[in-house]
């Protein structure tokens, strides 16, 4: 149950942030069974196609680059 709220937590922020911001976002979370869950604030196959074709991100960190303060 925990990894459905979250998963849904994390879904209800990206829509936020798609509206707030006026930005487009993609999610994509794989559970522990390789099962995807996929969110997009359009269509998912046209913001893969523009992600696709971006050689060097303005931004890119991963869990290790990321500071959580306590």
């Amino acid at each position: 149950m925990t990894f459905a709220k979250r998963k849904n937590g994390l879904i209800t922020k990206a829509m936020e942030l798609s509206m707030l911001c006026d930005v487009q976002v993609a999610v994509l979370v794989f559970n522990q069974n390789g099962r995807l869950s996929q969110y997009s604030s359009g269509e998912m196959d046209a913001l893969m196609d523009r992600f696709t074709d971006v050689e060097n991100p303005f931004e890119k960190s991963q869990n290790s680059d990321v500071r959580v303060c306590a």
